[in-house]
This record gives C-alpha cells, structure tokens and sequence, in this order.
C-alpha cells in the first residue's frame, strides 16, 4: 500500500476549479474530481498527499511507470543540449529509434514514421492506405474511437465521441460484432473468435501483453523523444519486463475471473497480459450494458486509491480497460484487486443489487 506524501505545491480546490471551467476546454469527457499533483511508478498523488494506484499507465503510454529516474535524466539531457529542430533535420537518436524499432520487426518491416499522437497515426495510416491502393473509403466499427484530428474523428463511430458532427464522404460504419462465432475463415483459418480477439488485443500492445510489438510512443520534446523511446526499449529488453507483464498479467486476470465469478454485473473478462478488460452488465440474463453500474464502480474504485478507466460512453456500454505499468508488482496486483472487489460489493450493496 502506497504512503501519503507531503506535498511541497500546495493547490487550493476552491481556487483551482473555477479556473479550470474558465480557461480549460474538454474533450468530451468530464475531469476527475482529483487534482494530480505528483506521480511516481505505478502512483499517482493528489493534491492532499493521497497515493493512487494507477492501472491506466496514464493515457497507457506510462510503459514502465512515471517518472523513471532513467527517462528523466535522457529528458533532462536533451532539454539542455537538443531539443528541437525543423521537421527535415535529422539526429543518430532519431536514427537510432529507427533501428532499434526494425531489429524487433519481421522483414520487410524496416522503416518508420515518427509522429506524435495516436490521432496522428490514424491520420497517416489512413493517408498511406489511400495512396497505396487508389481507394478512398474507410471502414470502421460502429463502436470504434480513433482520434480527436479530423480524418481520425470521420473514422470514430462512438456516438459520445461524435458531437452529432457527420462524417466525411466516404467513411462506411461496420456493426461492432458482440461475442458472435463469424461465418468465414480468420487469420488462422479457424472460427474461433476469442482466439482471434486475443490476437487483436497482442497487437494493440504487445509489451504489456508478454511479446515485442511496435508501439506510438509519445514524444516530450522534438528529438529527446527518441531517445527517450530508445532508453524504454533497453529498459523492457534489459530488466526482462515483457517476461513479467506475462506473470503479473496471469495474477491479473485469474483476479479479474474471481471477480466474474463473485458478481453478477461482470460479464466478461477479456484481454492478455498486463491489457485487460471488464464488460459491465446491468442484467444478467439479457447482458445488457451496465455504464452506469460501472462508473459508480470506477468511482469508489477511486476513492479507495486505484484509478481504473471505465468506457461509458453512449453506444459503447460500460467497459473497464486496465493496463497497469509493466513495472507493477504482485503486491500491487493484488491491492488493485482488492480495491476493485471492495468497490463492486460496495455499490451493489448501495444499489440494493444482490
């Protein structure tokens, strides 16, 4: 269990909230009442000196934790001595990354494209996609978010990522399939669609999921970003931490299932490695989606000291993604799971739901 720290930047709530309705627009989704002032490893801290156990990975780009004393002294270095230069300038850390990122890539997979959000690179692929094959319609899932930039948002069907803003012509919305066996050869040639729902989730993030994948990584600064993923890559190869995303990702989900067989409302557990979800139910017979069960959940969750996010979005139901660091500990998976048992008991003790 994570200890309180003193905290040297006193924030006033009073103060704080009017301010950030006043100057801060959202992107759709409400803050959390809680005012991070530090983090460290696998704990965030608010603005009292309360440690939350962050199964997130922040925005899930937190790999190893926050705050590595490695990543920061390379961050520290290159603020003072390269930190940004015109987009047709190259460094050797840039080079580097490159070749560090194709030694992990089967051939002919040897070049990359450096960018800095995921909303960009749904931006490229969709760019690259047209341009190679002379197409110009996209397909995607009627459930599905890619990003906040325009191509990226003409591609997002969630309908509380929307805003009632039409999508732009050529863009086709696939029905999200739910647990269906489908009626034609996949990947293996098999009709087993967990199996191939499992691969799916290996290839969102295979780091956390136990294998090397290629990932989006954040940048900081222009070229310390590449040193910085650099430096994350020697850490996970070094400290063998895809060997243990494997073992504390089994911890991890034989909790979850205890979990599922303990309440009612989880429907399902799904997942690989340290990337897990949870889909909330509201009943147990039809499985209909449970987004509000499962905020009121999140929230005590919260409050208990574990940050967990929960999609409850309109049209996409209430489902629980958890990627904690590949850094976290047995301990630490085993009070992440105790804080979530104690949530689902509280609040359907509270909601009077057996």
């Amino acid at each position: 269990m994570g200890s309180a720290i003193a905290m040297s930047d006193a924030v006033d709530p009073a103060t704080f909230w009017p301010l950030a309705s006043k100057h801060i627009l959202y992107t759709g989704v409400p803050p959390s009442p809680f005012i991070i002032t530090k983090t460290k490893g696998t704990r965030l801290y608010d603005s009292t000196g309360r440690p939350i156990l962050d199964f997130t990975s922040g925005q899930m780009s937190s790999l190893i934790g926050h705050a590595h004393p490695e990543i920061a002294a390379v961050i520290n270095h290159h603020a003072a001595n390269l930190d940004h230069l015109l987009s047709n300038m190259l460094t050797q850390p840039v080079l580097d990354l490159a070749q560090a990122l194709a030694s992990l890539l089967p051939a002919p997979l040897t070049k990359s494209f450096f960018l800095s959000t995921g909303s960009e690179s749904t931006e490229a692929a969709i760019r690259l996609a047209q341009t190679y094959t002379g197409r110009f319609e996209i397909v995607a899932f009627s459930a599905s978010y890619h990003g906040l930039t325009a191509g990226a948002a003409a591609a997002t069907y969630s309908t509380g990522r929307r805003a009632g803003i039409p999508s732009a012509p050529g863009h086709i919305a696939f029905p999200a399939p739910y647990a269906l066996p489908v009626a034609v050869p996949l990947r293996r040639r098999t009709y087993d669609w967990r199996a191939e729902l499992d691969y799916g989730w290996s290839l969102v993030d295979s780091s956390r999921s136990g294998r090397w994948r290629p990932f989006i990584f954040e940048p900081i600064l222009s070229t310390g970003a590449s040193s910085t993923c650099r430096r994350v890559l020697e850490i996970v190869r070094r400290d063998g931490l895809c060997a243990a995303a494997e073992a504390r990702g089994r911890q991890l989900r034989e909790g979850l299932l205890r979990l599922k067989d303990k309440y009612w409302c989880v429907g399902d557990v799904r997942g690989k490695g340290l990337l897990q979800g949870i889909e909330i139910i509201s009943d147990a017979e039809t499985k209909a989606p449970g987004s509000e069960l499962g905020q009121a959940v999140s929230e005590r969750a919260m409050d208990r000291g574990l940050s967990c996010n929960v999609v409850n979005l309109p049209g996409m139901g209430g489902v629980f993604r958890l990627a904690p660091p590949v850094t976290v500990t047995e301990d630490e998976i085993a009070e992440g799971l105790a804080i979530l048992d104690e949530a689902f008991e509280y609040v359907l003790k509270q909601q009077k739901k057996p």
